[in-house]
């Protein structure tokens, strides 16, 4: 399918819609205003969907054959990819990028699209990490994708949040996708290399501080935040099924908004993840570090 800003129609882009009606705007203003993130976005909702459609047939059990799947999942990784590498140059990731946009005014927009990308990218790729499954080279691979999109989106609000930015995009939904992006990295943290635990809470740490900022504007981020604290200790307690992609997973990928679990009591969850962190070693629990902190707030 051609990319809507491909086809010839008369556009509107960001910021010509936001000086709308003003007689003048700065010649650093005028050479953006052409660029319409929202053209992109078009296309990329169409893969998400088809992405939602593989999920939901896996689910119901209408895709039986391995091959079957491994055909759908390379098809749609193709589609993603080819959108992203046929994103104009200025418009693709890039700090400098992310820094001209935000002295124009239209930053949040900017990395709403590439939060979009990277987090159709973990759902696409999210169940590859499930540690029942035979590893095979393209498992391996997929399950690698899946990481690398979750850093990413980590990385973006990390960059987008610094103090010399503040740019982070504000929206509900972004919760959402940092939810995701957390339990990947939390799979990392348990079952990664030793040399990428530095790295692995870093990002954690930032996605956690991200939802803290985001549960100023938004009463729901609480109920994202339980679902990833059962997520964490469904994925401690039977790793062998936290990454089966079931009925409960799909509701976690997709379903934001209602809860996967009834909650769990809050001081019980710190108390048995700090024993549980303690006997793997790597130090007192993120996930209950954030409870802690929600408490004090």
């Amino acid at each position: 399918m051609p990319r809507l800003s491909n086809y010839d129609h008369q556009r509107m882009g960001e910021l010509a819609f936001q000086n709308f009606g003003e007689k003048r705007s700065s010649s650093s203003v005028r050479a953006y205003e052409n660029i319409s993130f929202w053209d992109e976005m078009v296309e990329l909702a169409r893969i998400f969907g088809n992405i939602q459609d593989l999920n939901r047939e896996l689910v119901m059990g209408k895709l039986l054959q391995y091959d079957d799947l491994i055909n759908r999942v390379t098809d749609l990784s193709s589609q993603l990819e080819s959108w992203y590498t046929s994103l104009p140059e200025h418009i693709k990731f890039s700090e400098e990028n992310l820094d001209r946009f935000r002295g124009v005014g239209v930053a949040r927009t900017f990395l709403a699209l590439h939060i979009g990308y990277h987090h159709y990218g973990s759902i696409l790729y999210f169940q590859f990490l499930d540690e029942t499954q035979s590893p095979t080279e393209v498992r391996k691979h997929f399950s690698s994708l899946c990481a690398y999109h979750a850093f990413s989106l980590s990385r973006l609000i990390m960059l987008s949040s610094h103090p010399k930015r503040e740019c982070m995009p504000l929206y509900n939904a972004v919760g959402h996708c940092v939810v995701v992006s957390s339990s990947v990295l939390l799979h990392k943290l348990l079952f990664g290399e030793v040399e990428e635990i530095p790295t692995t809470r870093d990002h954690l740490e930032s996605n956690f501080a991200a939802l803290i900022l985001l549960r100023k504007y938004w009463s729901n981020i609480d109920t994202m935040i339980n679902r990833l604290q059962v997520f964490q200790n469904a994925c401690k307690l039977s790793s062998d099924k936290a990454f089966q992609l079931d009925n409960r997973m799909l509701r976690f990928l997709l379903q934001y908004s209602m809860s996967v679990e009834e909650k769990t009591d809050v001081d019980t969850f710190i108390e048995q993840s700090n024993k549980i962190d303690r006997h793997i070693g790597i130090g007192d629990s993120l996930m209950a570090s954030l409870l802690e902190s929600q408490q004090s707030n």
